[in-house]
């Protein structure tokens, strides 16, 4: 449906300012002509003008971001402050905060905001925070294309100990084109880690042992970290899925590459927390709610549907397609519908984008394809475990509150 876009302050800049050039050009009309033509003219104009006004605002705000880097990097240079730089194709923000409730238990911590994961959020944090009042700088980057990365640790002023690269998939491929292109442009962390400093890469991801194998030519300490020797038991700690545990082993790999010991790292592990809307589980009567809207990504999902398993409700899933995945993209919803036509009982699709994968996926299953649908169930609110996953399930949770 139709959604009111968030008012950000060069959207609405440039909403403002086209139409004030709009009616500032409309005094130099000739109104003696018939109202038709005039309006012809106006919307002949509206183009052209709201396009110089964006080109206008580009150049206005590339300026006031090059000094906001610039200001950063000064800061940087000048700071003694230790980095941890944390990307990868997915569970970058889970990751990121995982580490920095572990570390927190020794450490004075800054970390980046939400996802707040780009170069320009970054160096806006840095500018506007003491760094003499933290230890470390665990720091979520984000990357749409080559040299992305490599731009935010060059503002970091050599200041990165150690990479963390949580995992490497399909997402984002319509902008990376290749999965080589992906890993290259991750990789670019561990590239600028310095010497003798640590990379850690997810040994449950095949394209991160890869990487791993790139790392172990460069004067780093570099790991493979399995998941299969964290001790959950041993550490207390309940997580809302297997999945978790990748994180979380990463999360302590970097408590030990910093020095902490054993009783520090399990006093950090208690802390931790799954970010917002990332596998929250919330009860509402006979209804269990798994929201999961927070962001989507391929492995994220299928990992999401398999912990359904878990409950002997009635299961739903509420699923927004996920955009950006390229020419991976009929595949990955094809195995979503297969999976979750075998674990679910109804399927509720957020939009029309990539159905006829979805449904060719369900329909390998019997019975598979009456599972999908546009709306929830009559049945949804008895004895039901509900996944929402991304951000346009949202619009289907509201019927729960």
């Amino acid at each position: 449906g139709w959604r009111r876009p968030p008012f950000r302050p060069r959207v609405t800049g440039i909403g403002i300012g086209a139409a004030v050039l709009l009616v500032a050009a409309s005094f130099g009309f000739d109104f003696s002509l018939p109202i038709a033509i005039t309006l012809l003219l106006v919307d002949k104009l509206t183009g052209p003008v709201i396009a110089a006004f964006v080109f206008g605002s580009n150049r206005f705000f590339s300026l006031i971001k090059g000094r906001k880097m610039r200001d950063a990097t000064r800061k940087m240079l000048q700071s003694k402050i230790k980095v941890i730089g944390v990307t990868g194709s997915y569970g970058k923000t889970t990751t990121k905060e995982f580490i920095a409730q572990v570390l927190s238990s020794k450490y004075r911590v800054l970390k980046t905001i939400a996802s707040q994961n780009t170069d320009i959020g970054i160096a806006e944090l840095i500018v506007r925070s003491n760094l003499t009042k933290y230890d470390y700088f665990i720091c979520e980057m984000s990357a749409y294309g080559r040299g992305e990365i490599a731009a935010v640790c060059a503002m970091l002023q050599g200041k990165i100990i150690g990479g963390v690269i949580t995992g490497i998939n399909q997402q984002h491929q319509s902008l990376f084109k290749t999965m080589d292109v992906t890993m290259q442009s991750k990789f670019e962390l561990i590239e600028a880690v310095n010497d003798g400093g640590f990379a850690l890469f997810n040994g449950a991801n095949k394209r991160c042992k890869t990487m791993y194998g790139w790392a172990v030519k460069r004067a780093v300490k570099a790991q493979l970290v399995d998941s299969s020797l964290f001790d959950e038991k041993k550490l207390h700690v309940d997580l809302p899925g297997e999945f978790f545990k990748e994180n979380l082993a990463l999360a302590v790999a970097t408590g030990v590459m910093c020095k902490m010991s054993d009783t520090e790292i399990r006093s950090g592990v208690h802390r931790t927390a799954v970010p917002s809307k990332t596998m929250n589980v919330i009860k509402k009567g006979s209804v269990i709610i798994i929201d999961d809207s927070f962001n989507a990504n391929p492995d994220g999902v299928y990992a999401a549907i398999e912990y359904l398993a878990t409950f002997k409700e009635k299961k739903i899933l509420v699923i927004q397609p996920i955009i950006e995945l390229g020419t991976y993209a009929d595949e990955v919803h094809r195995t979503m519908g297969k999976l979750a036509a075998s674990m679910c009982d109804a399927i509720v699709i957020a939009n029309p984008n990539f159905n006829k994968p979805i449904m060719e996926g369900a329909s390998s299953v019997p019975g598979g394809a009456e599972k999908v649908m546009t709306i929830l169930p009559l049945w949804s609110h008895t004895n039901t475990v509900v996944l929402f996953e991304g951000k346009e399930s949202n619009k289907f949770m509201k019927e729960f509150k």
